[in-house]
């Protein structure tokens, strides 16, 4: 009986042991690769009101460095309203205090016909006052600073029309004259080009087209709007990415992009599948027919509207199950810390201003920040779907891997490049009916791994974890190997080695770990099979630095 009772004693303590042992195991293939990111956006303010005139323009230089430097956004969209085709300057009346605030919301998308001749723009009838203002304080700047930090900014304008909000609608409306619609757009193209210098990258060409507040644009009326559209850009030389549907409800997307698929000559202009997040969430269906429809014509997706509900789980999803290229939110900036925007003054925190990153933003950020233009999905597994990963090479080599936990745990990564890497995680409730970060950008100690190591950590509860690269064995190495000299570098057919050392054997490494050459010589080494990119090489087992095939 002793005996039985102490077998069972040890049995249940080598359980205990075991499970306080247990590990979660995140595994990396980066042989199988989806989409390159283009972005991460934010919805520039119009400024038509005074008090957020008022209260945001004194600060926005700061907002926008807290925006571009601490969160990461690298995209504007800038909204178009359908009455800025009028003989009427109502932005310019608000400057001025000639009317309100509520008068003009009463006249942004009352429309009246430049002239009856839509290949002739009449430059009196179009007020681009509002998007000049727009532009020279939020846009520009915006630009140059993300410009100066060596990343593509992008620029996406959307052509607005909630004509059923007004109590009046106009008699004209642009879905129902596919050509008149084509020359507002150009003639806003041609106004940038002239007064800036540069356009806009990509083009929302509706709203969403299923909001009741835009009942004239049927998924009918959508098509001869592209088709007119592309034309009237091929015939000017402008090749902004179109965008469409930009559907109130993801689950409308398959009706509207079905409509566009009938019409050849539309669907050979369009660049982005691109929908909001105000319906059909749940829809996995929906969201797979979606990434269907990109896949079949080749396309892009993107998610660029979800204003304060928008958060990590809809983030998360969007890249790992809709390989999303880009993805927004909604406002850039705020008085105040509110879900729907990004970052936020706050004038009345004491005798100076405060500046903060919006709750929300603290969890996106952990993706924002380290995911930069030009990252490439791969493909990552967990051994718990508690803790889901998704991960990254950004255009520089360096790995990225965002972990989003419903739970603390010990997490362990398989299949990590031989590097430096920092380890940040945000805690708390990341959803967006009780978000709460509870502890933000912790960071903790750097680790540096060789090939064929693993990562381990410990996230201490539920939050969002970023692991990421902040150098190869490459660098590292050569801190203590300043007389290596790889030459011609770049190179085409051949190339050197000179190294204060024996070499008995090099070896040459793809990006993706993978062995693609071996020398026992150190001169003239022939490289004229590889592909174009960047290679690794090791000496004597050790990587020592890398090279450039052209």
């Amino acid at each position: 009986m002793i005996q039985k009772l102490c077998f069972t004693i040890l049995i249940n303590l080598t359980f205990l042991i075991q499970f306080s042992n247990a590990q979660v195991i995140i595994e990396l293939d980066q042989e199988k690769t989806y989409q390159t990111i283009d972005g991460w956006g934010a919805i520039a303010n119009p400024l038509a009101s005074g008090a957020i005139r008022d209260t945001l323009l004194p600060h926005i230089d700061s907002l926008i460095h807290l925006a571009i430097n601490e969160v990461g956004i690298t995209r504007l969209k800038i909204s178009l309203p359908a009455g800025a085709e009028d003989s009427v300057d109502y932005f310019q009346k608000i400057i001025d205090n000639e009317i309100t605030y509520d008068d003009y919301k009463l006249t942004r998308y009352n429309i009246v016909n430049d002239n009856d001749d839509p290949f002739t723009a009449d430059p009196s009838g179009f007020q681009m006052n509002q998007t000049k203002y727009v532009f020279e304080k939020e846009i520009l700047p915006f630009k140059q600073l993300v410009e100066n930090n060596n990343d593509d900014f992008y620029l996406n304008l959307v052509f607005v029309n909630f004509e059923n909000s007004h109590p009046e609608p106009s008699d004209f409306n642009h879905a129902d004259d596919p050509e008149e619609y084509a020359e507002f757009i150009n003639y806003t193209w041609q106004f940038l080009d002239n007064e800036y210098g540069f356009t806009p990258d990509g083009l929302e060409v509706i709203l969403e087209p299923d909001n009741t507040a835009c009942e004239n644009y049927f998924q009918r009326n959508l098509p001869p709007v592209i088709e007119a559209l592309g034309n009237r850009f091929e015939m000017n030389g402008y090749e902004p990415e179109i965008m469409v549907p930009s559907t109130l409800s993801l689950t409308n997307v398959k009706s509207y992009f079905n409509e566009v698929e009938k019409n050849p000559d539309a669907l050979k202009y369009v660049d982005v599948i691109v929908y909001h997040r105000y319906g059909g969430n749940n829809d996995t269906l929906a969201q797979a027919e979606i990434v269907e429809l990109a896949e079949k014509h080749n396309l892009k997706t993107a998610m660029l509207e979800y204003d304060k509900n928008g958060d990590v789980e809809e983030l998360h999803y969007d890249l790992k199950h809709n390989n999303v290229v880009a993805w927004t939110k909604y406002a850039l900036m705020f008085k105040s810390d509110e879900k729907f925007a990004y970052v936020y003054v706050d004038e009345n925190s004491g005798p100076e201003p405060k500046y903060g990153i919006c709750k929300q933003t603290k969890y996106l950020r952990q993706y924002f920040k380290y995911i930069r233009p030009g990252a490439l999905r791969f493909e990552v597994s967990t051994s718990d779907p508690e803790i889901d990963p998704v991960a990254f090479k950004n255009k520089d080599g360096k790995e990225v891997i965002v972990v989003k936990a419903e739970k603390g745990e010990e997490i362990n990564i398989i299949g990590l490049e031989a590097g430096n890497y920092g380890i940040k995680y945000t805690l708390g409730n990341y959803h967006w009916g009780g978000v709460d970060p509870k502890e933000y950008d912790i960071e903790l100690d750097d680790q540096t791994i060789s090939e064929g190591d693993e990562l381990r950590f410990n996230l201490p509860d539920q939050g969002v974890a970023t692991i990421y690269q902040k150098s190869d064995l490459v660098s590292i190495n050569n801190k203590s190997n300043n007389k290596l000299n790889i030459y011609p570098n770049p190179a085409t057919e051949k190339i050197n080695i000179e190294i204060d050392e024996r070499i008995n054997k090099v070896e040459i490494y793809d990006n993706l770990g993978n062995i693609v050459l071996i020398s026992y010589k150190y001169e003239n080494i022939d490289i004229s099979t590889l592909s174009s990119g960047v290679y690794y090489v090791k000496i004597n087992n050790t990587i020592k630095s890398k090279f450039i095939k052209k």
